[in-house]
Order: structure tokens, then sequence, then C-alpha cells
């Protein structure tokens, strides 16, 4: 669902909940991404943040378990995990987390509530690269103020953030 900036994924009891910005950015490779991430009531499920999503099985995602308080940053490419970092770090239902990726050409950063969390250095031979998204599993989530910055040369800033069904572009 929809409201003003908040895109809410519900997947209580059924099949997961996605939505990729593609046709509405078509991505970048050095960018920062930041959104809001809000789990709206405690269940087993988890959140995950599509970041340089160029096509299934090849992307960066933030995976959010608040049931095991495990946050893993990992490259997918062709469907296979080719790195991956986890950290620990409580995690509350109704309370708001600021999440922000970026990658300038060296190792992908997470920083959650402006604190650096993790680093994980993308496989050798690849370079992140694609658009922006979010799943939900077996939860309701809320990813707020999705916001992407790009560096990439000759890749237009997209100078909006993502909202209503990422077609406020």
């Amino acid at each position: 669902s929809e409201a003003a900036s908040r895109l809410t994924g519900n997947a209580l009891g059924a099949t997961p909940v996605q939505a990729i910005a593609r046709p509405a950015f078509a991505g970048c490779i050095r960018c920062t991404i930041t959104a809001k991430l809000r789990f709206e009531q405690f269940s087993q499920g988890n959140a995950r943040l599509y970041a340089w999503y160029l096509q299934p099985g090849t992307y960066v995602e933030l995976v959010v378990d608040e049931f095991t308080n495990n946050w893993t940053l990992r490259q997918l490419v062709a469907g296979a995990v080719v790195a991956e970092v986890t950290i620990n770090q409580a995690t509350l239902s109704n309370r708001d987390y600021t999440v922000q990726l970026d990658y300038q050409g060296d190792d992908i950063s997470l920083s959650i509530d402006g604190n650096l969390a993790a680093l994980l250095t993308p496989a050798a031979g690849t370079t992140p690269d694609g658009t922006v998204g979010f799943e939900v599993s077996s939860h309701r989530v809320a990813f707020d103020l999705i916001k992407v910055v790009t560096t990439t040369p000759g890749v237009a800033q997209p100078n909006a953030m993502f909202a209503n069904g990422f077609e406020g572009l």
C-alpha cells in the first residue's frame, strides 16, 4: 500500500511482496541509497532492500530479520551468493531505522542510523549495477523516503524520492 512517501509491504500469511523501481529508474553503479524501514509489528519474517538490482538473481540486498536481529548484506550473481557479511543488531517493532548503502567503486558500506555497521567487498570481477526495490516476507514492513543519489558518470540524477509505487519520478 502507499501513503505519501511510505510504501508498505504486507506479506503476513501470504507470498512475499516485491517492488522494483524499473522502469522508473534504470539504475546506477556509483550511488548512495538511503531508506527508512519500519517493522510495523513483531513477526518471524524479514525485509529486503534491493540495491544495484540488475535482474532476478543478480543484485545486492540487505536482509533484515527482526526475529534473529541479523542484518545481512550480500551480493548475488546469477542466483549465487558471491559476497556476504552479517551483523547482529537489535531490531525493534514500531521504530524507524535509517539505512544507507553506498558504493563508490571499492567496498559497499552499510550504515544504520548514521553509524557505519558493515563493509562488503564485491566479488572479484563484478561491479554492482542496477536499480532499487524492496521485498517483504511474512511480515508487515514500511519503507519510507527511498532516495538514490548517483555519482555514476552519464547517469541522470533521479532527483526524487521513490514514492507512489516508484512512479514519483
